[in-house]
């Protein structure tokens, strides 16, 4: 289970884009939600800009180390 978890971890974190919610309003019994572009947890967190330089560097290297064929055959 431990192993699983390990490569659906990098799976979900590095390839997997999500689209966060930004607003909610409600217009009488009716709720519209507004969602932003879809971005994978990598990609919101090198935009962020809370990163230094070395951890920058040393999460390129490890996306581009990832083959995410390879994970998706691993997790099943």
């Amino acid at each position: 289970m431990k192993d699983l978890y390990r490569v659906w971890s990098l799976w979900r974190n590095y390839f997997q884009p999500v689209m966060r919610l930004e607003s909610k309003l409600r217009a009488g019994a009716k709720v519209h939600r507004r969602y932003g572009l879809p971005a994978t947890p990598y990609q919101r967190l090198l935009a962020s800009g809370q990163l230094s330089p070395m951890a920058h560097q040393s999460l390129e290297q490890h996306y581009e180390s990832l083959n995410p064929v390879m994970l998706r055959k691993q997790i099943e």
